[in-house]
């Protein structure tokens, strides 16, 4: 299911040597002890004409660090935010379009959050 989450639960049985009502009712268990939290889908962001992707490291000012991420999930580059322990205090992934458009994003768009004081960035090549 890792694979393929939209695997049928026949297609599951039969690599399992199980029937698809035993497939059904392991799926239905794993989802209800939030062991399977979601089904989910991955996006070619290359073809959807975003193929730069970037971590981005954030520090932000004590206590500022729930207003800081309530705006990055209104942001639809920002695919993830993570937060961490240590120097800072989330990571990000982001996408853009090229370099310009990523320091745009991390200079103007994430840099101008209030409570945000520092940022890194790291492309992905």
């Amino acid at each position: 299911m890792k694979e393929d989450s939209r695997a049928s639960y026949t297609d599951l049985a039969k690599e399992l040597s199980i029937s698809d009502v035993a497939v059904k009712k392991r799926i239905d268990k794993l989802t209800s002890q939030g062991i399977i939290e979601n089904f989910s889908i991955n996006l070619d962001y290359k073809k959807l004409g975003k193929p730069l992707r970037a971590f981005m490291l954030l520090k932000c000012i004590p206590n500022e660090s729930d207003r800081v991420k309530k705006h990055l999930v209104k942001n639809q580059d920002v695919l993830q935010i993570l937060p961490t322990l240590g120097t800072y205090d989330f990571l990000i992934e982001a996408i853009s379009e090229d370099v310009e458009k990523l320091r745009a994003l991390a200079e103007e768009g994430i840099g101008n959050i209030k409570g945000v004081t520092e940022i890194r960035t790291l492309v992905v090549v």
